[in-house]
This record gives C-alpha cells, structure tokens and sequence, in this order.
C-alpha cells in the first residue's frame, strides 16, 4: 500500500469516528464505548500514513485501557500484569534491536 496524504488519511478517519460516535449514541454505550471510536480512528488514520509501530502502541494503550474498564479489573490484578508486560517488552526490545 503506498503511503496516503494526511488530509485524505484524516478524512478517511474522520469519517469512521464519526460512524463510530453515531453507533454510540444509538446504543448509548458512551464509556468504554468512546474508547473504540478513538481506537478506531487513530488507528486508521495511522495505518494509512504507514505510521504502523504509532499504530499498535496506540491499539495496545486505547483497547487495554477499553477491557480493563469494560471488565472491571481491580488494580490488584491490572498492575502486577502491567509490569510483567513491560519487562517482555523490554526484554523483547534489547533482543530484537540491541546491539
């Protein structure tokens, strides 16, 4: 796919929040549901300038945040998983691209 021009990316992604928001206000699932929509979004608008590392940091960041309020997870359970994850990525990150 060959790289698009932001206006035509942001009007592409415009576009699927403003989709988004209309689905919310008909289902009237406002929160988490408003998560979704600026997942939705960002993420496309993201994928179509080739931003594509921005794109799953931001996934990542949006949807944990959407199941960690949609499932109720207590901090108790949400922090120890959040420093594991961490420590892979850094792992993860020095393996992959250290030196």
């Amino acid at each position: 796919m060959t790289k698009m021009s932001t206006k035509k990316a942001g009007a592409i992604s415009t576009g699927v929040f403003l989709i988004s928001l209309g689905a919310i206000v008909y289902t009237g699932f406002w929160w988490p549901g408003i998560l979704l929509a600026l997942a939705a979004m960002l993420g496309i608008r993201q994928y179509l300038t080739e931003r594509y590392f921005d794109m799953v940091v931001t996934l990542i960041i949006l949807l944990g945040v959407f199941l960690t309020t949609w499932l109720q997870v207590t901090w108790d359970v949400l922090v120890p998983i959040v420093f594991v994850l961490g420590g892979i990525y850094v792992i993860y990150r020095e393996y992959v691209w250290g030196e």
